[in-house]
């Protein structure tokens, strides 16, 4: 029987799965920063990818700050995730072309 930590845990995975879109917020500096990103779970690698362009900022604010917080919103029926954790800015092309 699952407890009820596996039961939020699959909770979030399936809520975030459905919007599909986070507000992925870096620092830079003493600054937050926030943008929505569309989100590419791999919820076996309990891991979330997401595709950028190298020339923006937020791979140079991750590299120097990988802690982030992606906040996920369904605001029609109220429901919200919030997810702090470290990124990684990984140019794994085989990964990329099975993403995009």
């Amino acid at each position: 029987m699952a407890n009820d930590n596996d039961r939020d845990i699959d909770r979030a995975w399936d809520l975030m799965k459905k919007i599909g879109f986070a507000m992925l917020v870096t620092r830079d500096g003493d600054k937050l920063r926030a943008r929505p990103m569309s989100a590419h779970l791999d919820r076996e690698a309990n891991t979330i990818f997401f595709l950028t362009d190298a020339r923006r900022h937020k791979d140079e604010e991750i590299a120097r700050n990988p802690s982030i917080n992606l906040s996920f919103a369904d605001a029609g029926s109220q429901k919200y995730v919030s997810l702090t954790g470290t990124a990684v800015v990984s140019n794994d092309r085989a990964k990329i072309k099975e993403l995009f």
